[in-house]
């Protein structure tokens, strides 16, 4: 089974959220806050005029009704309702920091020059009218290589003439 990210973390969630904020202001926005809305976890912020809202599915209780299976053909083993809190809990602890760590790289790409605040966080740049860029993106993206057959584009550009 694949490990997750700080899936030993004690770090409570609140901690994490207040280091996003922190790190964001420290990195020159003019407004940023946190919101834990049901199974979404969502950071947003304004910088120069755009505006970022950076979401993640948070894991949901009910996923943790069990303990995990070490071998495919062993039985479910239910947890006691504690016992599902506390994996739901550490789980969430888990992608909170993975949302920080993420937004931490994308600002030292950004303070290095690898990237502009645009490129960085284009996915999630909030448009005027309030839709998130990222969505409709992946949507003309899909469509355009079911629409465009079965040949990709190569990796590389063409070279000059020779």
């Amino acid at each position: 089974m694949a490990r997750m990210f700080a899936e030993d973390t004690k770090v409570p969630v609140s901690k994490t959220r207040a280091e996003i904020e922190d790190l964001l202001r420290k990195h020159g926005v003019e407004s940023t806050g946190t919101l834990w809305l049901k199974d979404k976890g969502i950071v947003a912020f304004q910088h120069e005029r755009r505006v970022f809202r950076f979401q993640v599915e948070l894991p949901k209780l009910e996923e943790f009704a069990f303990h995990p299976k070490r071998r495919e053909y062993d039985e479910p083993k239910a947890r006691n309702p504690e016992q599902q809190r506390d994996a739901w809990e550490q789980a969430c602890r888990s992608k909170w920091r993975s949302i920080l760590l993420i937004i931490k790289a994308r600002l030292v790409a950004i303070e290095a020059g690898a990237e502009t605040w645009e490129s960085a966080f284009l996915f999630h740049v909030v448009t005027p009218n309030g839709e998130q860029l990222g969505p409709s993106i992946v949507e003309k993206l899909e469509r355009a290589y079911r629409e465009g057959g079965a040949t990709l584009p190569p990796l590389l550009p063409a070279g000059p003439a020779q």
